[in-house]
């Protein structure tokens, strides 16, 4: 039985919960007009306090990167058998299709439901669009790979096209990463860097296909130093990624991942790591559904006087937080992990 790092299912929860939060600001806050941005940003419940996860959770967006290219290679790579392109794929299709075609139903029904409400924030002005073409993208889960006008339906997941084209680069490679290990891993890693730098041959996601490729090296450097030399790494990297003026989002998310692959090994009371685990589940739910969800939101507001500003209140903003992650817990447990047991079962 593959090993689950608890560690990083609660670093993989925070990531998708920081991306909420900053998307609680964005989706909430970008309509108003009346007094700047920055003032009525600094309404938010908490804000004092969650200033920072307010203005830069959207790097939860990278850390899934590089978590996802960790995970991949210990499943994958340390494999016994190569896994063959049919197994590869239906569980990723497994994994990622129920929810992702679930949400654009959901998107659909909205319309349906308020063609006027949705086509106010689904239009070219905002380069955002609900429509054929860009249905079509999304049912095919590209996107994100250039055929695109601008974000479409569920706009979070164009991470997640990114991912797949990842994927299948990772699957193209697989044979030589067990071949030539972390060598052949530091090259990509080296041309990828290269080419985001300098801008040759650069293009939109560079920087995120980059932190997978470097997620597969943390994961191949856990295996093959000491875990004296992996600390050292680890803490090199970390401060490295706050020196000088500019922060390093290509040092601190693997320093990051790093971290959390040493805290586990202290990770001991399998309740503890039980519930890391459930909450890790939640992260693709969470990632998902809390763009509809705030929709929804707008929409009451839209219809009702008296939710005006919603949004700045204290006790909305715990319920929305607690709600959508109970939401999330549900979603797994009832929806997610029964669709994916049933597709694999019937195509594997």
């Amino acid at each position: 039985m593959t090993k689950k790092y608890s560690s990083i299912e609660l670093l993989r929860f925070f990531s998708a919960l920081g991306v909420v939060f900053y998307h609680y600001k964005i989706t909430f806050v970008q309509d108003w007009s009346i007094i700047s941005f920055d003032s009525l940003v600094e309404k938010l419940p908490f804000f004092d306090y969650l200033n920072v996860i307010y203005n830069y959770g959207f790097y939860g967006v990278q850390i899934f990167f590089v978590i996802s290219g960790f995970v991949f290679a210990h499943v994958y790579i340390a494999k016994d058998n190569l896994v063959n392109a049919k197994e590869f794929f239906i569980n990723r299709f497994a994994r990622l299709y129920p929810l992702h075609f679930a949400s654009i139903v959901l998107l659909i029904l909205f319309y349906f439901l308020d063609p006027e409400f949705i086509r106010y924030y689904f239009n070219s002005a905002k380069n955002t669009y609900i429509d054929l073409y860009h249905f079509f993208l999304n049912i095919f889960f590209i996107q994100a790979w250039g055929f695109e006008r601008g974000w479409s339906f569920v706009a979070p997941s164009w991470s997640i096209s990114v991912e797949i084209a990842v994927y299948i680069a990772f699957f193209l490679l697989l044979r030589y990463f067990r071949l030539y290990k972390i060598n052949l891993t530091l090259v990509i890693i080296t041309l990828l860097f290269i080419s985001h730098k300098t801008q040759s041959l650069d293009f939109k996601y560079n920087e995120y296909i980059l932190l997978f490729f470097m997620g597969v090296a943390v994961y191949q450097l856990s295996k093959t130093t000491k875990p004296i030399i992996f600390l050292i790494f680890c803490i090199f990297f970390l401060y490295m990624s706050f020196y000088g003026r500019n922060f390093k989002i290509l040092l601190f998310c693997p320093s990051l991942l790093m971290l959390m692959v040493i805290i586990d090994n202290y990770i001991k009371n399998l309740k503890i790591k039980n519930l890391f685990t459930v909450l890790g589940n939640t992260t693709y739910a969470l990632y998902l559904l809390h763009y509809p969800y705030m929709l929804l939101f707008l929409w009451i507001e839209s219809k009702y006087i008296f939710f005006k500003n919603f949004y700045i209140g204290y006790l909305f903003f715990i319920f929305f937080f607690l709600s959508l992650i109970l939401l999330s817990i549900i979603s797994f447990y009832i929806f997610e992990k029964p669709l994916n047991k049933k597709i694999r079962l019937k195509f594997l």
